[in-house]
């Protein structure tokens, strides 16, 4: 007596997928490792981020914390920090707010 042969092919099936679903898992780690090396460490302003902020911000139409931290690469609370510095400067203008966001725009626009 012996075995009654070959796996099913939906066995064959379930274990080709549960391998793909473990490629695509450590593609993932792999890219999130990336993106975490690409952060600043950074806890108060310098002219180095302020100099960044001037030259970027400036191009979009309006301005959100979230597309500062986006596009500088710095923390939320760093980037509300750095508006609400550019504003005094008078490099940005604040357009609307309210207990949660402000919303910026450029000074020139």
């Amino acid at each position: 007596m012996g075995t009654k042969g070959k796996k099913p092919i939906s066995a064959m099936e379930k274990r080709q997928m549960r391998e793909l679903e473990k490629e695509k898992k450590t593609k993932k780690e792999v890219k999130k490792e990336e993106r975490e090396t690409k952060k600043i460490s950074v806890s108060e302003l310098d002219e180095k981020i302020i100099s960044r902020a001037k030259k970027e911000l400036i191009d979009l139409k309006v301005v959100t914390p979230y597309q500062a931290k986006e596009k500088l690469g710095i923390p939320y609370s760093l980037s509300k920090k750095l508006l609400r510095y550019l504003e005094k400067e008078g490099v940005l203008n604040l357009y609307s707010s309210n207990h949660r966001i402000r919303i910026y725009v450029p000074a020139g626009k």
